[in-house]
Order: C-alpha cells, then sequence, then structure tokens
C-alpha cells in the first residue's frame, strides 16, 4: 500500500524546487526596481509618486491579459506557458536597464507585467493536477517561500551592485537590471526540460504510485466539481470569487507596497547602500520560516479563514504603529515583523479559491481573482509614494496600507465556511 505521506513529500521534492526557483526570479525581476531606484532616482530626478507609478504600473500590465494568459496556459499546457513567460519576462528586465526618462521606464514596467501575466495562478493551476486539497496550503507555503527567498538572495546582491560602480559601460542600476533578468531566462529553459505536465508524463512515478496520485487527484475533482464552480461563465458571477478578488486586492496593496517601498525606507535611515542591502534581507528570513510553520499549522487544523487573517491584522498594528515610533531600530523591527505576518498569509489565502473552483473554473477563475489582486500592486505602492510627497514623511502611508489588511482580513472572516472546505474532508 502507498504511504501518502512519503509519496507527495517524494512530489514536492521533485517539483517545487524548480518552482521555487521560478518564484525567486520573479520577485527579483519585481523587486530589484527599489534598489535600482536608489542611484536612478538621482540621475533622472524621479519623485516619489514618479518612482511610485513606475513601480505599480506593472501590475496594470499583468492585470489586462492574466485572464487571456491563463485560459492559453490550459490549452497549451502549464510547462510550455510558464517557459514562455520566464523568458519573455528576463529579457524585458534586463532592458529595463536601458530608459532613459519617466515615460520609457513606465513602458518598460508595463511591459514586463504584460509578459509575467498568468504566472502565479497558473502555478496553482499547477499543483491543483498534482496535490489535493488537504496537502495544497503546504505546497502553496512552499512555493511562495520563493518571494521571501528572492529578498533574501537579491537585497545583498542588489546592494552590493549598488554598492559598485557598474561595469562594461553600465553604471550600478543598469548593471543590476541587466544581470538579474538573466536567471529568469535560464529558468524558463528549465522548466521546458525538467518539468512534467501531469503524473501520466512523469516517469519518476512508479505505476503504483502513479495511480494513488490519479486517484487522490480524482476524488478532489470530483468533491469540488459536486460541490464547487465548475464553468469560467459561472465562476464570473460568483460573489465569493468577486469578494475574494477585493480581499486579494487589499492584502496585495500592503504586500507589494512593502516590498517595494522597503529598501527605500530602509535607506531613510541613513544607512549605506550596501547596509541597506542586508538589512532588508532580514524580514525575508523571517518570513521564509513563518510562512512554512504557519501553513504547516493551517493543513493540520484544517482552518483557513482565521489563518489568513490574523497575521494580517498582525501585520497592520506593526505598520501603523510607525506613525509612533521615532527610533529607526524599533521602526525597522515593526517593518519586519509586519512584512514576516504579511507573507505568512499569502499561501492559505490560495486555498479558499481552490477549494471551490473545479473544471474548466479553475484557471480562468484564478486568474480573475490574480486580475482584481495585482491592481492592489499598483495602488498600493503608487499611494505610498504619492503620500509621501504630499507629507514628507512614510507613515501617513503605511497607516493607509494597515487599514487595507484589516479590511482584506475581515471580509474572508465574513464570508467565512462559504468559501473555506475543511481539508480533511477530503481524507
Amino acid at each position: 500500500m502507498i504511504d501518502d505521506a512519503k509519496l507527495f513529500r517524494k512530489l514536492r521534492l521533485r517539483v517545487m524546487p524548480i518552482l521555487v526557483l521560478c518564484f525567486v526570479a520573479a520577485y527579483v525581476d519585481r523587486a530589484n526596481l527599489g534598489f535600482a531606484a536608489i542611484a536612478m532616482n538621482a540621475k533622472y530626478g524621479f519623485s516619489a509618486t514618479v518612482y511610485g507609478w513606475a513601480a505599480g504600473i506593472f501590475f496594470l500590465g499583468y492585470t489586462l491579459v492574466e485572464i487571456p494568459s491563463n485560459l492559453i496556459l490550459a490549452k497549451v499546457g502549464a510547462r510550455r506557458w510558464i517557459a514562455r513567460i520566464m523568458i519573455t519576462w528576463g529579457v524585458i528586465s534586463s532592458l529595463t536597464a536601458f530608459v532613459w526618462s519617466a515615460e520609457s521606464l513606465y513602458v518598460a514596467r508595463f511591459l514586463l507585467g504584460v509578459a509575467e501575466a498568468g504566472f502565479v495562478p497558473g502555478v496553482m493551476v499547477y499543483l491543483a493536477r498534482w496535490f489535493p486539497d488537504g496537502e495544497r496550503a503546504r505546497t502553496v507555503g512552499w512555493f511562495q517561500c520563493g518571494g521571501p527567498i528572492s529578498s533574501v538572495i537579491a537585497a545583498p546582491v542588489s546592494g552590493l551592485f549598488m554598492a559598485g560602480h557598474g561595469a562594461f559601460g553600465l553604471e550600478n542600476w543598469q548593471l543590476l537590471f541587466v544581470m538579474e533578468g538573466l536567471p529568469s531566462i535560464v529558468m524558463g529553459v528549465i522548466v521546458l526540460l525538467f518539468l512534467a505536465e501531469t503524473p501520466d508524463d512523469a516517469k519518476w512515478l512508479d505505476d503504483a504510485e502513479r495511480a494513488r496520485l490519479k486517484r487522490r487527484i480524482a476524488e478532489d475533482h470530483a468533491e469540488r466539481d459536486l460541490h464547487g464552480v465548475a464553468s469560467f461563465k459561472a465562476a464570473l458571477g460568483s460573489p465569493r470569487l468577486l469578494l475574494l478578488g477585493i480581499a486579494w486586492l487589499l492584502t496585495l496593496c500592503g504586500s507589494y507596497a512593502v516590498l517595494l517601498w522597503l529598501p527605500l525606507i530602509v535607506k531613510s535611515f541613513g544607512v549605506s547602500n550596501g547596509q541597506a542591502g542586508w538589512l532588508v534581507a532580514i524580514p525575508y528570513v523571517l518570513s521564509t520560516v513563518a510562512i512554512l510553520i504557519w501553513t504547516r499549522r493551517s493543513d493540520k487544523s484544517g482552518e483557513r479563514s482565521w489563518h489568513f487573517a490574523l497575521p494580517l491584522f498582525v501585520a497592520a498594528a506593526c505598520l501603523c504603529s510607525n506613525y509612533y515610533i521615532e527610533s529607526p531600530v524599533l521602526a525597522f523591527v515593526a517593518l519586519t515583523i509586519a512584512a514576516s505576518a504579511i507573507w505568512a498569509s499569502i499561501p492559505t489565502f490560495w486555498t479558499l479559491p481552490t477549494a471551490f473552483l473545479g473544471g474548466t473554473a479553475a484557471a480562468g477563475g484564478l486568474a480573475l481573482v490574480n486580475s482584481i489582486g495585482n491592481l492592489g500592486g499598483f495602488l498600493g505602492p503608487y499611494a505610498v509614494g504619492y503620500i509621501k510627497d504630499l507629507t514628507g514623511s512614510f507613515s501617513a502611508g503605511l497607516i493607509t496600507l494597515g487599514v487595507c489588511l484589516i479590511s482584506a482580513g475581515v471580509i474572508v472572516l465574513i464570508l467565512g465556511s462559504a468559501v473555506r472546505k475543511p481539508a480533511v474532508a477530503l481524507i
């Protein structure tokens, strides 16, 4: 008899390292603007509002083509489409080194969003083909670890680039864009070569393991198709899905604003570029630990709503506390706790829509949620920049983000059991 624990451990060890590295590359290319801006803003005279617009316009491009991208993925296969996404975004990220004005930066960031559209919900669709609901939070948690891991790696590396003087005729911020775009291209090729599309394509599974896995997935899908939303048309009219999209939007307002502004906030404490890089890595080390612990707890208990909302409430309290904190050390501690709490909540969120989306609703429905949510990736960074120019301080902007996070948690708690199917129901 097949031991399920051993089977899913084997799957994670085979599938997840590739996907985690893909997510690492993705977040490096999203977030390196925060470090490049230290020199780029000074060179071109960009204001905080201009930077906030450039940071956020990425998500407008992402949102516009998110649903079409995921519907194409459902037709051509996740492996090929994820590889296409990675290669094109790596190329565009590297070419961002050659912007010369605010307008050209806007175009580069918008096209980067277009290129990357569909990546995260596409991976969620892919994981649903390999892992049943009871294994989902931990699996998504491992994937989402790529975000903070990327910052642990990229923050010091980006800090070193910015502490240098450039090379090959490129300034330090230009070299940062070029060199950090290359790993995405490499990972796109690795996805094509080593990622199996379905369990039937996995030569590293024996017949008994493959049969057991397919039975578990079939049971999972049958339960979802019986009690959930099975068509994309039905998903579009689902109030649950639309409310989850709004909750995701509010969550990403806080998540991406912290991600993209953290280097500049830390730099405002009076540290050097190199020191800023090392300091920014600290919150993401703790975020990785928080994700693994919190998602394991969610899977063991089968509870989802509070496991999403509670970390957001903690993060909101920490962000709002910066209004009263004068010590840079205490302010950094509060930001570290906030970043860790936000990251801990994110994997659990993705167990909510996948609990009731089945059939063709999965690809389009997840893309719809992420499309709505990614507007928060635009609004959050832009709002912080605009409020910073208006008030001369980051504090009011951080309070605004705190309100967004509290609202996201409240929405999911109000929905409650309408979006949550206990993981133990399928075991």
